[in-house]
């Protein structure tokens, strides 16, 4: 049986200091389309970082991303579970990531006093 370990990934929060910007209220959409941008990618970065860090785990290590790539579409799969929100990684055939994804983007932004905020949740993770 294998140790899992569960990973939550941070509930990220992007913020914009009203004193930076100068912006109408006609620019509010794509304001808010920036940000969904910029928290989609550190997302998807994050997400990204903790399978590099399986693949180590299971013994695999790149000198650069090229390699990773190559090895990737080579010795890696994923099998996606909707009806339960699951992914599983392998690597020549071996799970090495699990990923539930009940995502939660809160893309309606709020107001502070200074800042305007979104966030997003990914789920949970665990290595395997």
């Amino acid at each position: 049986m294998a140790d899992l370990e569960l990973l939550t990934l941070n509930l990220t929060q992007m913020k914009l200091e009203r004193r930076n910007l100068d912006y109408e209220p006609q620019d509010l959409p794509l304001l808010i389309a920036s940000v969904i941008g910029r928290l989609s990618s550190q997302l998807n970065k994050q997400l990204e970082d903790y399978m590099i860090e399986g693949l180590k785990r299971k013994g695999f290590e790149f000198e650069n991303r090229m390699e990773l790539e190559n090895f990737m579409k080579s010795n890696c799969r994923c099998e996606d579970r909707t009806d339960i929100k699951q992914r599983m990684y392998f690597v020549n055939d071996i799970p090495f990531f699990l990923h539930c994804y009940e995502i939660d983007m809160n893309l309606n932004p709020f107001q502070t006093d200074r800042e305007f905020k979104m966030s997003a949740n990914y789920g949970h993770y665990a290595y395997l």
